[in-house]
Order: C-alpha cells, then sequence, then structure tokens
C-alpha cells in the first residue's frame, strides 16, 4: 500500500516523538528568538523599546561586546535548531497548539512546507538562494550597524534574515539530499509484480 502512504516531512518521527520534536524545536526557537535577537541586540546596539535603553539579564554576565556576541550566535544557534525540528516534522494535529500559541512556529512551519511537500530540486534551489540571500543581507547589515554605519534596516530584522537565510539553505541542501518523491507511474508497476 505504498501508493496511500504520505510522508511530507525531510526527518520523520512517529507519534509521540514527533510532537515532542515539535514542542521543544518551539520551545528552542521562542527562547533562542527572545535571547538573540531581544537581548542580546539590545545590549549589543545599546537600544530599546521607544528607543530607550533597557539592559537584558546578560549583562550582569557578559559585560563585554565580545562576549556578548558569542552569547549571540550561541542562542542564534539555539533558533536555528528549534526552526530545523519544526520544519522537519510533518503536520500533527496534537502539536496545533504549538502553532496556535507561538507565531514564530507557526510561521517557520508555513515558510518551509512547500519544501517538504513538494521535494523538488528547483524548488530546493530557490529555497537556497533565497535563503543565501537573505542570509548575507541580514549578515551585511548586521556588519554595518556593528561598525557605525547607519542602516536602513533595524538589528532585529538583520539578524532574522541572518537566521530564517541559513535555515532556509540547510532545508534546502537536506531536501536535495534526499531525493526526489516517487510517483504513482513509478509505483503502480512495482506493487503489480
Amino acid at each position: 500500500m505504498k501508493q496511500f502512504q504520505y510522508d511530507d516531512s525531510l526527518f520523520p518521527m512517529r507519534g509521540f516523538f514527533s510532537g515532542a520534536a515539535v514542542f521543544f524545536g518551539g520551545l528552542m526557537t521562542l527562547v533562542g528568538y527572545l535571547a538573540s535577537n531581544v537581548f542580546c541586540l539590545f545590549d549589543l546596539f545599546e537600544t530599546g523599546p521607544g528607543g530607550q535603553y533597557i539592559p537584558s539579564p546578560f549583562q550582569m554576565w557578559f559585560t563585554s561586546p565580545e562576549a556578548m556576541w558569542c552569547v549571540y550566535v550561541g542562542c542564534s544557534v539555539v533558533m536555528m535548531a528549534g526552526m530545523l525540528m519544526v520544519a522537519s516534522q510533518p503536520w500533527s494535529q496534537s502539536c496545533g497548539v504549538v502553532y496556535i500559541m507561538c507565531p514564530i512556529v507557526a510561521a517557520t512551519y508555513l515558510i518551509f512546507t512547500p519544501l517538504r511537500g513538494m521535494r523538488s530540486p528547483l524548488l530546493a534551489d530557490a529555497y537556497r538562494a533565497i535563503g543565501a540571500a537573505m542570509a548575507s543581507a541580514g549578515g551585511f547589515s548586521l556588519w554595518q550597524a556593528y561598525v557605525g554605519v547607519p542602516t536602513p534596516v533595524h538589528q532585529m530584522l538583520a539578524s532574522i534574515f541572518l537566521q530564517v537565510g541559513i535555515v532556509a539553505v540547510i532545508l534546502g541542501s537536506l531536501s536535495i539530499r534526499r531525493g526526489p518523491r516517487e510517483t504513482d507511474a513509478e509505483v503502480m508497476p512495482a506493487l503489480a509484480s
């Protein structure tokens, strides 16, 4: 009954483990997003809501800019790992509450749904090209802000571009490695024999 088995994920887990991957991936995405894009960037560029600088909890332990950049990179890696966990799992009704309660996780799932469902080399190349463009634009904008050049893009948006772009490149590369989906025309003769 291979023609009725639909697997739309990159690295699926079954039952409880798929839900756990989405839950912990969502938690990692949320914590990584808040830590890297809110706390670290506000400390690094001394900005805040309404232009008012409010030090983050990280400021007590990490006082130098070099240490804060290391914390930013670590928190970004946690966020990107969580996004990869969420984006690699198929739709599950039990995970609907995670998607509803955390819009970042829902957006991650929706952005990468075509890549999971189609497995087309052209689509994977498009995700990799767009992801590389987003990552380079975000990284360049962060670099300009770091050296003091005024940029039209806020540092938080540049950071999000960098992180989502890297995830798109990784998922596009994983999708190409998995190969194209077997069509029904290829499956039916195999079942008949």
